[in-house]
Order: structure tokens, then C-alpha cells, then sequence
């Protein structure tokens, strides 16, 4: 889907400040973003309950100083994909 938008959550930017900022993520979350652009249905999901919406999310693998990290996002009405949390992983 070419025109399928990603973004982030306010709460999404902040626990990605607090886990070093975008620039030290990137290597991370750029092969998250970018399946999620072409993809978003592939990801695991979480089952909708009378607390949540219906979720998804994706772990990472530890790479380069990185640990792995688990990145849970929303499908929007409208398709659009929003980055909700992202944390990370101790027990990979």
C-alpha cells in the first residue's frame, strides 16, 4: 500500500527519548518502520479485551550496543499505522 502513513504517539516519542533517542534507535526501528509500511498485518497480534484495542507488535533482535526491543502499534480506521509503545526486552 504506497500511500499507508506511520507514526508515532506522543508516549511513543518519549519512552524512545528515554531509551537513548531516534538517532541511537535507528538501526532498530528504521527495518520496524519500514515493514510496517509494507506489512503491518504480518505482525504478531494481541487479542482486543475489554482494556485494549485490538494490537500488534513486533520484537527486535539485539543488535550493534542495542538490546531487543518489543514495539507494539495500532491499525487506525483509516490504515494508518501508529507506534504506540516500545520497550525493552530483557528476556530475549
Amino acid at each position: 500500500m504506497a500511500d499507508r502513513r506511520v507514526a508515532s504517539n506522543p508516549a511513543f516519542d518519549r519512552q524512545v527519548e528515554k531509551l537513548g533517542g531516534y538517532e541511537r534507535l535507528d538501526p532498530v526501528l528504521f527495518p520496524v518502520i519500514d515493514s510496517l509500511y509494507a506489512n503491518p498485518y504480518g505482525a504478531f497480534l494481541v487479542d482486543e479485551n475489554e482494556w485494549t484495542q485490538i494490537g500488534r507488535y513486533i520484537i527486535t533482535k539485539p543488535t550493534h550496543d542495542l538490546p531487543a526491543f518489543v514495539v507494539t502499534f495500532t491499525i487506525e480506521d483509516d490504515g494508518m499505522v501508529l507506534l504506540r509503545e516500545i520497550e525493552n526486552l530483557k528476556a530475549y
